[in-house]
């Protein structure tokens, strides 16, 4: 039994390790700032057009991260579009024009969902982000 337990200890430690390489770094939309979480719920930051025009690059709150991958989702007023899977940080030009299309006045909902970040070569998977467009 004495010989168990250092290497049930060794494996824990190797576990605890492990648990903290995988844990995924802070996600943003270029400058615009994310709520935190309520209860493990996400809480749609409120937002302008402009501001998303100006913000169209997804980065991390760790320098050596980068998001390699998103899916975007875009809810009006009766109306959707996507989802769209993008490869890298940056919106696309795709979702660039939808997002000036938008009628003055309509309310548009935009998730980013299913986000990649490659952390020195591993690949983890990072919060959403919910942003609300009131014009």
């Amino acid at each position: 039994m004495k010989k168990a337990l250092p290497l049930v200890c060794i494996s824990l430690f190797a576990l605890s390790f492990t648990s903290i390489a995988q844990d995924a770094p802070n996600v943003k939309l270029g400058n615009i700032e994310m709520n935190p979480e309520i209860n493990g719920q996400l809480k749609a930051v409120k937002t302008t057009r402009a501001e998303l025009l100006s913000n169209t690059k997804l980065t991390t709150d760790l320098p050596y991260c980068k998001v390699t991958r998103f899916t975007c989702i875009m809810l009006g007023k009766g109306e959707g579009w996507g989802p769209v899977i993008v490869k890298g940080s940056q919106l696309t030009p795709e979702i660039i024009n939808h997002i000036k299309q938008w009628k003055p006045g309509s309310k548009v909902q935009l998730a980013l969902e299913e986000i990649k970040v490659s952390c020195n070569g591993e690949e983890v998977k990072a919060k959403g982000i919910a942003l609300q467009c009131d014009q």
